[in-house]
């Protein structure tokens, strides 16, 4: 028999010969939580060549003192065959022969141990022995383990190992980033100018503010209800409703309003990128980072680089002849050459504690006439439901509040005024108005809920604590509802279609506790961002450019300047959600005082140069990123505007494609005359004698938009008078530019 300290010199050998370091590991086997990459040392052998503890040469670290095999462990699975064991070495090593020279080849020990291996693999044989070592198996990325007497093979956790993420290189005419209302805008436009678009978006649904983020109650004026994408977007909701019976003026306590139901419009737009083949929509993928060359003097976008996070991982490189930041943030700006502002600084002097505009995590609200299901009742106030956040809601909701549809707007205001404010039709239920608040059975919730943001949250490595803490928020208010204003049958809608792959697995927040997850993950995917960065392009229109007042006797408020290269028109009021002290804007560009009193609205003019970047090429934004200030801002950044800016923006690139020339150097005579073929309006006049249906209409748009011919007032433009040799002239000197005669 051989001496027992000859055991620890053949485990010597044969670790060496093995020689394989051990990696970091994940069990795969089923294995408890105890990290079995490692034996434990009492299989460690003992002697005076190798002591317990010491794994010299072996490739076998330490292991937890505390580690125990698993009895219970099913020796099926994971378990390698006897036959990885024949091959042992056949020689034994010169240091075992000096041993047992040393020994006499006998043991010097009675043997008072009797070996124990039992069907083991590997591990103690209860005698300070081994039954067994677990060989490498050959994988570099997996490895062989002893569990509970057996050997398993286990996963290596690192970079040597770890799947490759393929890089799928495209090319298009156009890249669009983000896919709300203004980015799909932009895709369909240029589209439809015959380009190929890749239209990117980080979460699974289309719309972004307008249906992603629930604000689905159209903020206009009625001027642009016959213009362009919005009006061909609104009349796919109309017929949708119109074939069930219901009216779309169910919100802002007026009959004459439109409003949807958010998946309603996420389908239509669906379809309207469904039905141009030249888009390749790309879901779940974000822009990691934008490519640029310096290019006829000027830095250049040529495309960009994203990633896919689902199903798959998929890293893209996009080649572009023009790119489109039509994210909800101005995100592609932060990432390329173009220069921005953000709060009240440029880019070049961030201050990351600057305010922008409160976000709201709204909700879809659904009355259950038979009661909440269980999963949507909150039994306990959300974390934060402190006095201070209960006085804020009571003064705004409360019961026996205002009725603000037959008397005055005072706060706070009643439930039911609160149904009307958000209220939008239910293809589920019941045909109702905005004016019959006790019939509603869906609303929105976006009034009591606003969160303050800052310049430094609108980082993506930040903003989620943002968003989590204003969707933690609502559903304090939802508490409110449920509990303090007793409206025992109101909780989110389970029938929106928000609980998508998207929410479910990036967008659920760690601060809001299990009981109110069925709730979370009903919530929209993303918040309605008011504010984000905001290009320096070749002009930065300001508030009192687009201030309203009437600009004569009985017509109604305009803005007095206007742009002879405008693309859209919007007519929203200046409207800053919080953030809007004088201390708070950009006071080289504007003050409080360029708002009117009062909440007045009336068409304003969005300029060509608000698109295109001060010194990039290759490049153009959308949505709320335009070159405006943050009272401007204030009045672009809503729905219908922002789908035509979009539109305006894909003309911009669909032309720079077609002409072979940078997006600064197309004419926007050439875009203005091809929007109002559209039917996108262009003039902030309201020539009662040139209605739409006249054969005149787009001319008269594209030569008052241009202020070649203003009419005789903004009511009459004089469609059918004669032009006296002295108009000729000055439609002439206007129209061509021409220098004026001393």
């Amino acid at each position: 028999m051989l001496h027992r300290t000859l055991i620890p010199l053949l485990l010597l050998h044969v670790l060496s010969a093995c020689n394989a370091q051990a990696p970091s590991v994940v069990d795969v086997g089923g294995v408890p939580p105890t990290d079995w990459s490692v034996l434990p040392e009492d299989t460690l052998p003992s002697g005076p060549d190798l002591a317990v503890g010491d794994t010299r040469d072996s490739g076998v670290p330490d292991a937890p003192m505390d580690a125990t095999p698993d009895a219970g462990k099913d020796s099926s699975s994971d378990v390698l065959p006897d036959s990885v064991f024949d091959a042992l070495p056949d020689s034994v090593p010169d240091v075992v022969a000096e041993v047992l020279e040393d020994s006499g080849g006998q043991d010097t020990e009675p043997d008072l141990c009797v070996p124990d291996c039992g069907g083991k693999q590997c591990g103690p044989d209860g005698c300070g022995g081994s039954c067994g070592i677990c060989p490498d198996d050959g994988d570099p990325c997996t490895g062989v383990a002893c569990h509970g007497g057996l050997c398993e093979l286990f996963e290596v956790v690192g970079p040597p190992c770890e799947e490759p993420i393929p890089v799928v290189t495209l090319t298009y005419d156009v890249v669009v980033a983000g896919a709300g209302a203004g980015g799909v805008a932009a895709a369909l436009e240029a589209a439809r100018l015959g380009m190929s678009v890749a239209l990117l978006e980080e979460t699974d649904w289309l719309g972004g503010q307008m249906t992603a983020a629930g604000v689905t109650s159209m903020d206009e004026a009625s001027t642009n209800r016959e213009s362009g994408l919005y009006a061909e977007f609104m009349g796919h909701v109309q017929d949708h409703y119109a074939a069930l019976g219901k009216p779309l003026g169910t919100c802002y306590w007026s009959n004459q309003t439109w409003c949807f139901e958010p998946h309603v419009g996420r389908d239509i737009l669906a379809q309207m990128i469904a039905s141009e083949p030249g888009i390749d929509l790309f879901s779940r993928t974000r822009v990691t980072a934008v490519d640029s060359q310096w290019i006829g003097g000027h830095p250049t976008v040529i495309g960009v680089q994203a990633l896919q996070v689902a199903p798959s991982p998929i890293q893209y490189d996009l080649a572009a002849e023009v790119t489109i930041d039509a994210t909800e943030a101005g995100d592609l700006l932060a990432l390329g050459p173009a220069g921005y502002r953000a709060g009240k600084h440029t880019d070049a002097t961030l201050t990351p504690s600057d305010c922008v505009q409160d976000i709201t995590y709204t909700a879809v609200l659904r009355k259950y006439g038979g009661g909440v299901p269980p999963s949507l009742w909150m039994a306990s106030p959300p974390p934060g439901y402190t006095a201070a956040v209960l006085a804020h809601f009571q003064s705004i909701v409360t019961t026996g509040g205002a009725d603000w549809i037959s008397g005055p707007n005072d706060y706070p205001a009643s439930w039911l005024t609160h149904v009307g404010y958000r209220g939008m039709p239910d293809s589920a239920g019941g045909a109702y108005t905005s004016s019959q608040p006790g019939l509603i059975t869906r609303s929105g919730v976006n009034w009591a809920n606003d969160f303050p943001l800052t310049v430094g949250q609108l980082d993506p490595a930040q903003r989620k604590v943002a968003w989590c803490a204003a969707k933690l928020r609502t559903l304090q208010f939802l508490y409110y509802v449920q509990h303090d204003l007793g409206q025992t049958q109101w909780s989110v809608a389970n029938d929106e279609g928000y609980d998508s792959p998207y929410n479910l697995e990036e967008n659920l927040c760690d601060e809001i506790p299990a009981a109110f997850k069925e709730i979370e993950a009903r919530m929209p995917v993303i918040p309605y961002v008011r504010e984000g960065r905001r290009l320096i392009g070749l002009t930065t229109v300001t508030g009192s450019q687009i201030k309203r007042e009437s600009q004569c006797a009985g017509c109604p408020p305009r803005a007095a300047e206007t742009f002879p290269d405008a693309l859209a028109i919007g007519d929203y009021p200046v409207d800053l959600h919080a953030c809007n002290g004088n201390g708070d804007l950009e006071l080289t560009l504007e003050n409080t005082s360029d708002v009117p009193a009062g909440f007045v609205s009336g068409p304003f003019q969005v300029p060509y140069q608000v698109f295109v970047p001060a010194t990039v090429d290759g490049f153009l934004v959308a949505e709320k990123n335009l070159s405006v200030s943050r009272l401007v801002n204030g009045a672009v950044r809503l729905q219908p505007i922002s789908m035509l800016t979009g539109q305006a923006a894909g003309a911009i690139a669909g032309f720079s494609v077609l002409r072979g020339e940078s997006p600064r150097q197309v004419p926007p005579v050439l875009l203005q005359d091809h929007l109002v073929d559209l039917g996108c309006r262009l003039a902030v006049q309201s020539f009662q004698d040139v209605p739409r249906s006249h054969p005149a209409w787009e001319d008269v748009q594209l030569v008052a938009a241009r202020g070649i011919m203003n009419g005789y007032s903004d009511l009459v433009f004089g469609v059918g008078d004669p032009l006296l040799r002295k108009e000729a002239a000055a439609v002439l000197v206007r129209a061509f530019d021409l220098p004026m005669v001393p």
